[in-house]
């Protein structure tokens, strides 16, 4: 029988940490693996940003998490699909990260989204996949004049997912 994970974006740190038992200094390795090096001065800003890598230009130094939620990937694994905004750069990136996971097959979809505040009109990254990497992360698109979104597909269920828009 499948088994279906529903978190609310502001459950699913808490849920994390509480129910699978992530630690916390699993959690900061994987926020220092994802960082660009220290020292990096970042590359561009707003509309420079779209399309590019947020390690490669430096904007991944000192970002946060916007909003984060729990996917069930193939055999019911857990995947953490963060919205990550760099406020140096004013732009923000879809990331994912198996959790607890001994090994990765059988990955996680996922894109990152903006909907212009002006016009409604709404814009997509290409998706990536993690594969058996355990982990990856999408472009950045610009915030200016934005709200952003991360967006999964769960392998498990077959079904989108979205944080809020922030």
């Amino acid at each position: 029988m499948k088994r279906r994970l529903a978190l609310t974006a502001g459950t699913a740190a808490t849920a994390l940490f509480t129910t699978f038992g992530a630690s916390s200094v699993a959690y900061a390795e994987s926020e220092a693996a994802r960082a660009a090096p220290a020292g990096t001065t970042a590359t561009c800003y707003g509309n420079t940003c779209s399309g590019k890598d947020p390690n490669a230009t430096g904007c991944s130094a000192g970002a946060t998490v916007l909003a984060d939620m729990v996917v069930l990937g193939f055999s019911a694994k857990q995947f953490l699909v963060r919205l990550s905004y760099s406020p140096a750069c004013n732009a923000s990136w879809t990331d994912i990260q198996a959790i607890n996971q001994p090994d990765c097959y059988g990955g996680e979809y996922i894109w990152h989204e903006a909907v212009n505040n002006s016009t409604g009109a709404i814009t997509r990254t290409a998706r990536a996949y993690d594969g058996d990497a355990c982990s990856t992360y999408t472009v950045m698109m610009s915030r200016v004049g934005r709200s952003t979104r991360a967006c999964s597909t769960s392998t498990w269920t077959g079904t989108n997912h979205c944080t809020p828009w922030k």
